[in-house]
């Protein structure tokens, strides 16, 4: 199983898997746990910095099992021009292959501790389909901690990874937010090239932002 809906969801940059196994009582679902650390620079969601185009740093953990189920948190540092210092995600989800394709389903949701005032807290079940090494997902919004913003609003991605040989990776995407509401849909779109743990992402958006520009970024992980 791939973990990779939830990275391409919310991180730049190519982080590798380790797996330690977890010793869990008998008859119990044996998970294996994976950790990640990374830095970027620049937080890009959805073709959107979240970090106003500064440095974030991040981390998360990963329980995934043989049976397909999956869940994890992650974490970075934010900006959004106000108290609102840090970004959790927790998910969970479940992988299988059926008919020649692998599909992913789950739930994400995505919390501001630091921002209490501003509601930014909310939630997303999302699904995808991938063929090869072509990807599709969908996600829509099920539920914001405001109640008044963004129910009911979708993401849908198109994802590609290119035949570049054995000592690099590289991929190109393609999103489409419909935002609920008097907002205008966006689009943003991007290519990635990796080396081991570094990678380098060009990202542009249709987004009517003074933060529009296209944007390169720098990314570094490592596993654990």
């Amino acid at each position: 199983m791939s973990l990779s809906l939830v990275s391409s969801i919310k991180k730049v940059g190519l982080v590798s898997t380790c797996l330690v196994a977890v010793a869990l009582p008998a008859h119990a679902i044996d998970f294996e746990v994976s950790g990640n650390a990374g830095i970027t620079s620049n937080y890009m969601w959805r073709g959107m910095t979240q970090t106003d185009n500064e440095l974030a740093i991040s981390a998360g953990f990963d329980a995934e099992s043989e049976t397909g189920l999956y869940a994890g948190v992650w974490g970075s540092n934010v900006d959004f021009g106000d108290e609102a210092d840090n970004e959790i995600d927790v998910y969970a989800g479940y992988t299988f292959d059926a008919f020649g394709l692998s599909y992913d389903v789950g739930y994400i949701t995505y919390l501001y501790p630091d921002a209490d005032a501003q509601n930014y807290d909310f939630s997303e079940a999302y699904v995808s389909v991938g063929y090869g090494p072509a990807s599709v997902t969908y996600s829509y919004q099920v539920e914001d901690s405001a109640d008044s913003y963004g129910n009911g609003s979708n993401y849908t991605s198109v994802d590609y990874e290119l035949p570049v040989g054995d000592v690099y990776s590289a991929s190109v995407h393609f999103g489409y937010y419909d935002i609920d509401g008097d907002v205008a849909a966006q689009e943003d779109y991007g290519i990635t090239i990796g080396r081991g743990a570094f990678s380098l992402a060009v990202i542009g958006t249709n987004h009517v932002t003074d933060d529009d520009d296209t944007k390169y970024v720098l990314s570094y992980g490592a596993s654990f």
